[in-house]
């Protein structure tokens, strides 16, 4: 539902902001078959997994065909035009969008498999694989796919919409680091220097490796939250950094943060009181879920 300028939808060459039905159905099904040759999905069709960027959607499904033979497939549909839903031999260059599903052609995607995580940016598209391999496809202008293709080990990745960023453990007690290429002209990278261009390096956070381990990394539109748990004492903490222009980082200015800063608990909240247990990030946004015992 919503609007449909870029194919968003998936549901064929209907432009515009809004249209006059509530919802569509998108042809996931249909669009297997093709892919498939004709063999029709005759038992089920599962849902792994639905990622949203900008102008573009890529989906993970496992499809029972005709043949009765299992298969993972990866689809994409929207803003095509740099590739982030990737180059189909037929064409010397992608469209401008795809109004219906799509199989995400990337010979790396085929080789890597299967696909454990997706994130989207703007005008990228990031897998991680269950060997901890990752891979991108889709526009490099900012450096938002320099060197995903050399890590290894990763557990975690996330894309702001010109950034991406992964996560792994560096031992068997947790500790983990987050490594970071892309834009910085917002200080997104988590770094002390900021500068237009950019290597996949580690973010700077002020504390050894040791004391916090990762549970989740989530990435809004330019800026990254990150929730740890301490090993010291067990505490939740969120940290955060890169774009803040909306107050979207909670430090009481409209000032971007160049390294990642504490944002929960706050210094007025009782750090045994309340916990921090979720976290989530959106355009100019970010959401802290957090529980507290009630005696």
């Amino acid at each position: 539902m919503g609007a449909n300028d870029y194919g968003n939808l998936g549901i064929g060459d209907i432009k515009g902001k809004g249209t006059a039905r509530p919802s569509y159905a998108v042809d996931i099904a249909g669009a297997i078959a093709t892919a498939a040759g004709g063999s029709v999905v005759t038992k089920s069709l599962h849902v792994n997994g639905l990622h949203t960027g900008p102008h573009h959607v890529v989906v993970s499904v496992r499809a029972q065909l005709q043949d009765g033979e299992a298969q993972m497939f990866t689809l994409g549909w929207g803003a095509a035009r740099h590739g982030q839903l990737g180059v189909h031999s037929a064409q010397r260059r992608p469209p401008l969008f795809y109004s219906t599903p799509q199989i995400v052609n990337s010979n790396v995607v085929r080789e890597l498999g299967p696909i454990t995580a997706i994130s989207l940016g703007n005008q990228h598209t990031a897998f991680l694989y269950a060997t901890g391999h990752v891979s991108g496809i889709g526009s490099d202008r900012k450096g938002q796919l320099r060197g995903l293709e050399t890590l290894e080990g990763i557990n975690a990745i996330g894309c702001t919409w010109n950034g991406t960023y992964a996560a792994r453990h560096t031992d068997l007690n947790g500790r983990c680091e987050v490594l970071a290429t892309g834009s910085n002209n917002k200080g997104q990278l988590g770094r002390t220097v900021i500068t237009a261009d950019s290597t996949l390096d580690p973010v700077q956070f002020p504390f050894a490796s040791e004391t916090h381990r990762l549970v989740k990394l989530a990435c809004g539109s330019e800026h990254v939250l990150c929730l740890f748990m301490r090993s010291d004492n067990g505490a939740a903490e969120v940290w955060g950094w890169g774009w803040n222009e909306h107050g979207n980082l909670a430090t009481g200015s409209t000032e971007d943060v160049a390294t990642p800063l504490r944002l929960w608990p706050p210094d007025t909240v009782d750090i045994c009181a309340s916990r921090a247990v979720d976290v989530w990030a959106g355009c100019g946004t970010s959401w802290i879920a957090t529980e507290q015992d009630i005696t």
